[in-house]
């Protein structure tokens, strides 16, 4: 199966990971598409109480940075967006 690639930086980065490694290009690209796909299952199973606690921690301070300098009455509840009975405003 053939694969073209057509952007200019992703073949230039290809052939300095080829060169660095002392590769050709397809096994440059074959291992760090495998490296990736390792990385992503590693988190995708990594489920421990840890790892959880670990992510809602990085989240809450993602958070804490996105509304740090945001006006707190700007921020709408369901209240602000919905009558009583549900219905959109």
């Amino acid at each position: 199966m053939a694969l073209s690639i057509r952007n200019k930086n992703t073949e230039a980065a290809v052939r300095r990971l080829a060169a660095r490694t002392g590769v050709g290009l397809t096994e440059a690209i074959d291992d760090a598409v495998s490296r990736r796909l390792a990385e992503l299952q590693a988190i995708d199973t990594d489920d421990s109480s840890e790892a959880l606690a670990a992510r809602r921690e990085r989240m809450r301070r993602s958070l804490d940075k996105l509304l740090a300098d945001k006006d707190p009455t700007l921020i709408l509840t369901d209240d602000d967006l919905y009558d009583e009975v549900g219905l959109p405003k």
